[in-house]
């Protein structure tokens, strides 16, 4: 594939050079596909609605069809969401950093691309070592889609 490169690394314990590399490139508006514990998902900026387009093209996705994100840590949710109900913060303590996602309304500095124009936006504290690392070295949150083509079975492999 033109364009494409391949860079290994450790599911566990990702190499900060390897890591540093792939944020760059998604800081230029480029994806990037990594492990998480059951498949591979697809990164980019899910501040850039250019770079969030790639993902619904490369992935012949439904336009209306939102993308969840992921964050690292806690402090990242507030500028993305305009309140946290009383549940979900019981649901973040029960069982963030993990595969739960939940669902707020999104502030306006999220694209309307991401939120499939419904002004909602799923979020997960990501638990996987390479996903919390992309998003603390890229310092924003990257989409936490499967890199597949919609419909289709997950890339395990």
């Amino acid at each position: 594939m033109r364009g494409c490169e391949i860079l290994r690394v450790d599911p566990e314990s990702p190499d900060e050079d390897t890591i540093g590399k792939a944020a760059e490139l998604i800081r230029m508006g480029g994806l990037v596909v990594f492990p998480t514990s059951s498949f591979y998902g697809l990164g980019t900026s899910a501040l850039s609605a250019e770079a969030v387009n790639k993902v619904f093209r490369v992935k012949r996705r439904d336009r209306r069809n939102p993308v969840l994100i992921l964050i690292a840590s806690l402090a990242e949710l507030d500028p993305l969401v305009r309140f946290i109900p009383k549940p979900a913060t019981q649901l973040m303590e029960a069982f963030w950093p993990g595969s739960l996602t939940l669902v707020f309304l999104a502030e306006k500095l999220l694209p309307s691309n991401l939120t499939g124009d419904t002004q909602k936006i799923g979020i997960r504290l990501a638990s996987h070592a390479v996903a919390c690392s992309l998003v603390r070295a890229l310092g924003s949150p990257i989409t936490g889609t499967s890199a597949n083509i919609s419909g289709q079975g997950a890339a395990v492999r």
